[in-house]
């Protein structure tokens, strides 16, 4: 599924223009990316939560700054309506 495929979806169920429920995916996976940015978790009950894990500090060299440092990364974990939903589906 693709973000023109969401977008349709949203347009089926709300029936908001094309353009309105582009606009609201796309303020809502901002929001979801800024939130992370700075350093929150996102919680969505039944779906799941978004959260920042920072991996040990490796060592690399680069021109502008010599030495360890943290690497951030993204998270997803599934909420527990979202992963019986999946099973569901895999069960037909």
């Amino acid at each position: 599924m693709t973000k023109a495929d969401i977008v349709k979806s949203i347009i089926k169920e709300t029936r908001l223009s094309q353009y309105e429920s582009a606009v609201a995916l796309n303020a809502i996976l901002a929001n979801i990316m800024l939130a992370l940015k700075n350093d929150h978790k996102v919680t969505l009950p039944g779906f799941g939560t978004f959260s920042v894990t920072s991996k040990k500090a490796i060592s690399h060299r680069r021109r502008s700054a010599n030495g360890a440092f943290m690497v951030k990364t993204p998270k997803f974990t599934a909420g527990k309506a979202f992963k019986e939903a999946v099973k569901e589906l895999h069960r037909l």
